[in-house]
């Protein structure tokens, strides 16, 4: 049975507003602990933003640039029906990090690089290649 987009995504993501800044965007994503926010103007998700692209912008002295102005890169954006190839195959298209999942047109979730490859290794046979590496949780 093919895995659900729905059963890798992560629910109702934090997400921010376009007239949010940069550094605050940041220490957002930095205290929930996420790598991915997506960036909405009202109900409508206008985009996304990565941990790695905050940190340049503010490393570029763009800490007072608001979320709205970064977000000009295309973004993956999905229903929550799309089968899981199909997403994948978008973001490897975009060389896209995540994927902003819908329903009926409004946010519902986000899949990233990560939880792919978290479903990639819990396919693989025997235990997980970090099993016996003390170093790794």
């Amino acid at each position: 049975m093919p895995l659900k987009l729905a059963s890798i995504m992560s629910t109702f993501p934090t997400h921010v507003e376009g007239d949010t800044l940069v550094s605050e965007a940041l220490q957002r994503l930095e205290s929930a602990g996420f790598n991915h926010l997506p960036v909405s103007e009202g109900d409508r998700v206008v985009g996304v933003v990565s941990r790695r692209m905050l940190r340049a912008a503010r490393a570029a002295g763009g800490g007072s640039i608001t979320l709205g102005a970064l977000c000009d890169e295309p973004f993956v954006s999905v229903e929550i029906g799309t089968p899981l190839a199909d997403v994948v195959e978008r973001m490897r298209e975009l060389s896209a990090d995540a994927a902003v999942v819908l329903a009926r047109g409004r946010l519902a979730g986000i899949v990233t690089n990560s939880d792919i490859c978290r479903v990639l290794i819990d396919l693989m046979p025997g235990p997980p290649p970090h099993a016996n590496r003390p170093d790794v949780a």
